[in-house]
């Protein structure tokens, strides 16, 4: 393993200054043109055949895809399957060459093969003045980056409403169970009070049908008041009745 990582440290030596200078003059000669619309079914090494053919020496292309979002609908619709782009970038070797070739060819013929399929197709083309490489693919970054924001936001959203739709699904159910549990409970009840009433069992209306239950009214046996007579010559006397049931019926 220790082996390893020496290795990889001595891979990733540092540019001397004289490289570094070189570095930069071939960047500063560089240009960067931009093609506003791509044709459908139009891919990069289409793009480079068609531009080398002028002469000029193309570095790099950089076609940016459709939105899926609109290319399923597109599918939808009936439009063809393929793969599109919608705008892209050229660095040419010279920046010259990209001022002549934009200026040249844009608003022309694409050009080709008489059976080409992009020989009627025009250019639209544009030179970015001090524009690098290193601003798209910085741009391209940022635009990554702020996908990547919005659909964490979303999906933390849709977590948001998914969680609070499962908790009140719970509590649903916690209240029908309750609800059904007190059901259950007033029914036990009622037949308790069924077999204990005289002559238990349903009694049939007339017609044929179960008799409505009636409610049970249960009466329980009073004790009679105490009644206490207050002399003030003599104090307190007690009731007859109370002292009739203290000494067995004798006052």
């Amino acid at each position: 393993m220790d082996t390893e990582k020496k290795s990889l440290l001595r891979k990733k030596t540092l540019l001397s200054k004289k490289k570094l200078k070189a570095h930069k003059e071939d960047s500063e000669e560089r240009g960067i043109v931009y093609m506003s619309y791509i044709p459908p079914c139009l891919k990069a090494n289409k793009v480079r055949t068609l531009l080398t053919a002028h002469g000029a020496e193309i570095l790099r292309i950089y076609l940016a895809p459709e939105d899926p979002a609109l290319a399923k609908r597109r599918r939808q619709a009936g439009g063809k399957r393929g793969k599109r782009f919608v705008e892209g970038w050229i660095e040419f070797a010279n920046k010259r060459d990209a001022k002549n070739l934009s200026r040249v060819l844009n608003g022309q013929n694409m050009g080709g093969k008489h059976f080409a399929k992009h020989k009627y197709d025009l250019w639209s083309l544009k030179y970015l003045k001090g524009f690098k490489w290193d601003h798209l693919t910085e741009e391209i970054a940022y635009q990554n980056a702020v996908r990547d924001q919005k659909m964490a936001v979303e999906l933390r959203n849709a977590k948001k409403e998914r969680d609070f739709y499962l908790s009140r699904v719970d509590k649903a159910h916690a209240i029908d169970a309750m609800e059904a549990r007190k059901a259950k409970r007033e029914g036990a009840e009622e037949e308790e009070e069924e077999e204990g009433r005289p002559g238990g069992g349903e009694e049939e209306t007339a017609g044929g049908g179960p008799k409505k239950k009636q409610r049970v009214e249960r009466h329980f046996r009073q004790r009679k008041d105490m009644i206490i007579d207050v002399d003030q010559d003599d104090g307190v006397s007690l009731g007859k009745d109370v002292l009739s049931s203290i000494f067995g019926g004798g006052s």
